[in-house]
């Protein structure tokens, strides 16, 4: 049984290994691997220990006792947490040093050792399984229960020895035989469940990396007009239920027709590459959203902004367009520029208004468009400017000016 047992636990630990991908995952399979391939050495030492002596008595021991903490250590790795090599080196140690210090008169204690060094080695994989980030799949509650089986089949084992006055039997063949028959259907268990572990999170990668680039504009590497609308839907709602203003900046690329007329569509394509990293290294906050809104224009969402912050980022943009120095003969400034528009509502006139957000910050665009353009104008300032054209307006027309900016507003 114990041979038996040794290869089938080799073979589980062979077939993690040689199914290691080249992913995140490829080490820590190959550790859990190695951890099978040691409990198999170990049971192999210890079947032959009759034979052996002592010697293959410790051998075995500490085998066994390096195979669960490197299953341990692969479960960290596999939830990204460095391995801790002075605690994986300590469990066999410790009992390597009893061993040495009590001698084979002692077999009872060492056991006991063994079985609360093993069974802890255990419960900590299990911890460590139990912080991964949630995945599809019950793979992981599986594996969790298995090791915690694994580990009170152990301490039970354990606690016999600690407790009953007469413990021949713990250490009895027919005992032993159950203890090999639990560690091979507890290996078989394993080694299923790692494999499904790493499939679901295989497939879950996958389906996030996708989402992900439904999300992204396949030219420039920034967000597209999906991730913009679901980003200006979920900020307006947070702006709101937090108490927190919402600001937009809504951004054109000065004679950009032109400069594909004269430096042709593949120029035209790296200049806004260009111009998105520019623009998306100036929206470096947490939370910010930068997108390719459509063509040549693109839109810097700022969740916790009011409008003067947006004109901070819209010069930044601007700064960073003059390193940039893109030339562009078609153009009166002699390189690429770009004009902007900037709102922002406060919380109270959050709810339901991202579309007149958008429509603030467009309007002011195309003010600055037209004042000129490589320049940026605030909304609130277009409604101000607007006013101040009209000094002579009479008590009704000043009235209407101030119900026009109510309606901008909401």
């Amino acid at each position: 049984m114990f041979i038996v047992t040794a290869i089938v636990i080799a073979f589980s630990g062979l077939v993690l290994v040689a199914a290691r991908g080249r992913d995140n995952d490829s080490a820590s399979m190959a550790l859990w691997g190695l951890a099978m391939l040691l409990g198999a050495a170990g049971i192999t030492l210890l079947a032959v220990e009759a034979a052996l002596g002592e010697t293959a008595h410790r051998a075995g021991n500490v085998t066994i006792l390096a195979g669960t903490a490197c299953a341990w250590t692969a479960a960290r790795l596999f939830g990204g947490r460095p391995p801790l090599f002075a605690l994986i080196a300590a469990g066999p140690g410790l009992w390597l040093a009893a061993s040495l210090l009590l001698g084979p008169g002692s077999p009872q204690a060492l056991l006991f050792l063994a079985c609360v060094t093993g069974a802890t080695y255990t419960l900590a994989t299990a911890w460590e399984l139990s912080r991964l980030d949630p995945m599809p799949g019950r793979s992981r509650h599986g594996a969790i229960l298995l090791l915690a089986l694994h580990a009170a089949f152990y301490l039970g084992r354990a606690l016999g020895l600690l407790l009953m006055t007469e413990t021949v039997w713990l250490t009895e063949r027919e005992v032993m035989l159950l203890m090999m028959l639990e560690a091979l259907l507890h290996t078989l268990g394993m080694a299923f469940m790692f494999l499904a572990l790493a499939k679901e999170r295989a497939q879950h990668r996958s389906v996030s990396r996708l989402r992900e680039l439904t999300l992204l504009d396949g030219l420039t590497g920034i967000g597209n007009r999906r991730q913009f609308d679901l980003a200006l839907a979920r900020e307006t709602e947070l702006g709101q239920r937090d108490d927190m203003p919402l600001a937009l900046l809504m951004i054109d690329v000065d004679h950009f027709k032109a400069f594909n007329d004269v430096y042709g569509h593949q120029a035209g394509d790296d200049c806004l590459r260009a111009i998105a990293g520019a623009i998306h290294g100036a929206a470096r906050r947490p939370g910010d959203v930068a997108v390719r809104y459509g063509g040549e224009e693109f839109a810097v969402l700022l969740p916790r902004a009011e409008e003067e912050g947006a004109m901070v980022v819209a010069e930044l943009i601007h700064a960073r367009m003059r390193e940039l120095a893109l030339p562009h003969a078609g153009s009166p400034q002699g390189k690429v520029t770009v004009s902007i528009g900037t709102a922002a509502l406060p919380p109270a006139l959050l709810s339901g208004k991202g579309e007149a957000l958008v429509a603030a910050a467009d309007h002011a665009l195309y003010a600055a468009k037209a004042a000129g353009r490589n320049r940026a104008w605030m909304a609130s300032q277009l409604a101000a400017a607007q006013a101040a054209l009209r000094p002579a307006e009479t008590g009704l027309r000043r009235a209407e000016v101030a119900a026009d900016l109510a309606r901008r507003a909401s």
